[in-house]
């Protein structure tokens, strides 16, 4: 007893303690969603469904214990249109629609259709995963309608029809999907169960992995002839450093991952491998990094020479700099790492809410516990020499063969390259497999640049002469929303305004970034850059001569077309209102036309707003009150450009702070009020309102690159609003490029166009080529035209699409030709 309360055994049970709560959390955070399961399941009602006459909206809504409607999704659904199958009968396509609805605390459900002059057609219903039968359906549901309810039996198609001799239809599905109905008291009463359930799981993990620690120390102290106990702390240190940094990691990529540990995923014809395809993935490209970095430094250990032992020792530092830096824009951003974004780090005076979001979440707390361990075993390894020749001898040759797998040489294949499951290093191209380079310039002689002959025209418009606000509501994608994409909804209240106005279902961004929204719009071109060193352009001369510089392609080509100066010319007053300070190139971008005002955070006029966000910005409700007022002092036609911000991450909004869905939530609202408020006004007798989400919302599963369109990672809703209630829908392909066209057809005598631009609401004008890629993966460009798919690889000269039986040679000369026109 006396000698366990010596400090040499009181440091090293204390070392042994951290080590195992270290351990226990990364074992916990990999394995607690199979372990742990949510008390509200999954909050998920599915219904197979589809009109059969005309397109219509399907509306769900649910309701807490005091009647009161809690969530209301709604989804506009279009006609699957009929088809025969192999005997010549006509089939019903139906489409699988997912709705979120807390079914946990809902004590009613209604589903609202539209029947008016048509039928819906349900082929099959479930609540959470649960099934629920079409006849059980036909017997429980109510309605106040007079509800028509019949078989449809044909092809292969089962399911029921329903209808009404009411417009619509409101039926109540309590009885038929039965809910659990717990009351708020209950739902805190379970969440606090959980909480302990939670914490007593995480306890019994930390006490059986120091148990079995400390067994296994005592066992190796008794069968060695010298206390071995030191070496076997470092190797413990060494699997902790490796297992916190791997699990921070896996925390974040989660979603892609296949739980290992969910063998009902696989039936007996599958191969466990093919299944758990992303997992091996991930497991290679990150184990044998941290794992190489890791032993370089505790070989440090083995060594005498003090000066080669801090060399060897400090060496891993940077690495794991690099590794918590890209784990901090993934959990906070989600995005990557990019070594040659520049541009970001500059703005370092506006880092502080996002590192403190980052510090509080999950993968956060286990990276910075890998980082103090990191930096412990660096200091110890300066005090404390060790002797074990052999470690000496094949950590060397154990390095060199890791290092292989850490650069990416195996897989080598391009094709299956997989941007999100990569190391940081590998991200950037240090690597063995084709990934390009993005920023390899393109040589005068390129041949398709050479070839390619950009030409612009000039067309008559519609000359309404209308005031126009342009509103970018920020990370709007079509990935949070249902009217052109899956889901989940978080600004319904937009979405609706669909209803009011012309809205575009097929509309793109090109990158998720503002400022280079932005630039697209203004400038007309597709902007394929990801730095903000693009060449200063006078909009007054149009007429720039091509010579030997290369930047002077993308110097032309921006100058052809910019909106603010086409409406500037036309007598408009043009005015760019940010309620945040211009930061992460928005500087740049306005710098690169001719806006008569602009007014962001730091103009007297929100001098007196002291409730500031992120950039500095006064929140979204400040902003549009600003604006409502500045519209009544305006004695001249004007053009307006405004951002939201309030719904930016980290999401520190007045409605909650770090929560993505009560940011968006707070700017739903508030764009909701600005257009109520510019009725009130009468705004709308002589303006029209645009609605466009800037870039898609990072970091949701809708953002994932999709493999049969890629660019639908970039696909943003659009919504003109002009006080008609025309309730239009334009399928029309276009992007952020063609935005501008569309809004000097709009109100201006006449609009200034080239072949790649598109008039969506002309039948005849062009099909837009639609660029779009993800910021994490810069050098792989996605490209559409018509119904033609592809990923470009850019490389300068060299570039190259994936695959080159898509798109013809011409073609692919084209729009390389193109790419390499605004390309530095």
């Amino acid at each position: 007893m006396k000698n366990f309360f010596n400090l040499k055994e009181i440091s090293y049970y204390t070392q042994l303690v951290f080590i195992s709560l270290a351990l226990s959390c990364s074992i916990f955070s990999t394995i607690k969603d199979s372990i742990i399961i949510p008390v509200d399941g999954d909050n998920t009602i599915s219904i197979a469904f589809t009109y059969l006459i005309k397109d219509g909206d399907l509306t769900l809504k649910a309701y807490d214990q005091n009647n009161t409607i809690q969530k209301e999704a709604k989804r506009t659904i279009e006609i699957k249109k009929s088809s025969q199958n192999i005997d010549n009968q006509e089939v019903i396509n139906f489409e699988n629609y997912q709705v979120d609805i807390p079914i946990l605390s809902s004590h009613k459900i209604e589903l609202e259709l539209d029947t008016d002059n048509n039928f819906a057609y349900i082929d099959s219903i479930k609540i959470n995963n649960r099934v629920i039968s079409l006849i059980d359906f036909a017997n429980n549901v109510k309605s106040n309608s007079k509800l028509k309810i019949g078989n449809f039996k044909n092809g292969i198609s089962n399911g029921i029809i329903l209808g009404s001799d009411d417009s619509k239809v409101l039926l109540d599905l309590t009885d038929v999907l039965h809910p659990v109905k717990i009351t708020i008291a209950e739902q805190e009463e379970l969440n606090s169960e959980q909480t302990q359930y939670t914490i007593l799981t995480g306890a019994f993990i930390f006490i059986a992995i120091f148990l079995l620690c400390y067994v296994t120390s005592i066992t190796l102290r008794m069968l060695a002839t010298k206390d071995p106990r030191q070496k076997f702390l470092l190797l413990l240190l060494a699997i902790s450093i490796v297992s916190l940094i791997t699990t921070s990691y896996y925390v974040l990529f989660k979603d892609y991952l296949i739980n290992i540990s969910n063998y009902s995923a696989l039936d007996s014809e599958s191969n466990f491998l093919e299944k758990h395809t992303n997992l091996l993935k991930f497991l290679q490209n990150f184990i044998p990094l941290i794992s190489v970095f890791t032993f370089c430094t505790f070989l440090s250990f083995f060594i005498k020479n003090k000066f080669f032992k801090t060399i060897i020792a400090l060496f891993t530092l940077p690495i794991f700099i690099v590794l918590i830096v890209d784990n901090c824009l993934l959990n906070v951003l989600s995005v990557r790492l990019i070594f040659n974004m520049t541009g970001h780090a500059t703005e370092t005076k506006y880092f502080k809410d996002f590192i403190y979001s980052y510090l509080i979440s999950e993968s956060g707390i286990l990276m910075i516990l890998g980082l103090l361990f990191i930096l412990y075993t660096i200091i110890s390894s300066l005090f404390i020499t060790l002797k074990a020749p052999s470690v000496k001898f094949f950590t060397p040759f154990l390095t060199v063969i890791a290092s292989l797998v850490v650069w990416g040489f195996y897989p080598s294949q391009s094709d299956s390259f997989d941007f999100r499951l990569l190391n940081p290093f590998q991200v950037n191209g240090f690597c063995f497999q084709k990934v390009g380079n993005f920023d390899s310039n393109y040589s005068d002689s390129y041949a398709p640049r050479k070839d390619l002959k950009i030409n612009f025209s000039n067309d008559t418009g519609l000359n309404q002469k209308k005031n126009v606000i342009l509103v970018l509501v920020e990370s709007w994608g079509c990935n949070f929303t249902y009217i052109c994409g899956t889901g989940p909804s978080k600004m319904p209240k937009i979405e609706s305004l669909k209803d009011h106005g012309m809205f575009f279902d097929n509309y793109y961004s090109i990158m998720p970034s503002t400022s280079l929204a932005l630039l697209s719009m203004i400038k007309s071109v597709p902007v394929i850059t990801h730095t903000w060193n693009y060449p200063l352009i006078s909009v007054n001369t149009s007429d720039v001569t091509l010579n030997t510089d290369s930047s002077s392609y993308s110097k032309w080509l921006y100058s052809q077309n910019d909106l603010i100066h086409a409406f500037k010319t036309n007598g408009y007053h043009t005015s760019f209102i940010s309620s945040t300070d211009l930061v992460f190139g928005m500087d740049e971008t306005i710098e690169q036309t001719v806006f008569d005002e602009i007014i962001d955070a730091q103009s007297s006029f929100f001098a007196n707003s002291n409730d500031r966000s992120v950039f500095n910005s006064v929140n979204d409700d400040e902003l549009f009150s600003y604006i409502l007022n500045k519209i009544k002092s305006e004695d001249k036609k004007f053009f307006y450009v405004t951002k939201t911000a309030t719904n930016h991450a980290p999401f520190n909004s007045p409605l909650g702070y770090n929560n993505l869905d009560k940011a968006f939530e707070y700017t739903d609202n508030s764009v909701f009020k600005f257009v109520k408020g510019l009725e009130s006004i009468n705004y709308f007798d002589n303006g029209i309102l645009i609605l466009v989400g800037d870039h898609h919302a990072w970091g949701n599963d809708g953002a994932i690159v999709n493999n049969d369109e890629p660019t639908y990672i970039n696909k943003v809703p659009l919504i003109i609003i002009d006080g008609k209630s025309q309730n239009e829908v334009n399928h029309k392909q276009f992007s952020h490029a063609s935005l501008g066209i569309l809004l000097q057809y709009l109100e201006l005598p006449s609009y200034r166009y080239n072949q790649f631009n598109t008039n969506p609401l002309l039948s005849d004008a062009n099909s837009e080529i639609i660029f779009g890629y993800d910021i994490s993966a810069v050098s792989y460009l996605y490209v559409k035209d018509k119904d033609k798919n592809d990923t470009i690889i850019l490389n300068g000269d060299n570039s190259s699409f994936k695959n080159n039986n898509i798109f013809t040679e011409e073609e692919m000369n084209k729009i390389l030709g193109y790419i390499s026109y605004f390309r530095r």
